[in-house]
């Protein structure tokens, strides 16, 4: 049986710079390692210095309640703009809704990707 091999990663600098929101979670998401059996058990959050407001996927709910987490919208998918930026998790804003108050991806030496 081949090794899975990862060909976006491979020699891969630190941090990992993409374009959008939309090619990070989808670039996170392909290095998942194993069988899809079950359905993906994601986090997301606007800060992670504030903790106390988070979008969790189905499995994660019931977890989330039992830790004191209360739901303060309704379930919904993710919606990204069209430049691949994520706009909003059910009740959770993201990002703003124009291109131009968002700021942008940049590498680390400033260039944008």
């Amino acid at each position: 049986m081949p090794t899975p091999s990862l060909p976006v990663l491979a020699g891969a600098r630190l941090p990992v710079v993409v374009g959008s929101d939309l090619e990070a979670l989808a670039l996170a998401s392909s290095t998942v390692i194993g069988a899809a059996t079950a359905p993906p058990r994601m986090v997301a959050m606007v800060n992670t210095l504030d903790v106390n407001h988070i979008a969790v996927s189905a499995p994660l709910v019931e977890p989330a309640l039992s830790a004191g987490y209360s739901p303060v919208g309704h379930a919904g998918k993710a919606e990204f703009g069209p430049g691949g930026e994520l706009r909003r998790i059910g009740g959770i804003e993201f990002s703003p809704t124009t291109d131009e108050t968002r700021p942008r991806h940049r590498r680390p030496d400033g260039t944008e990707p």
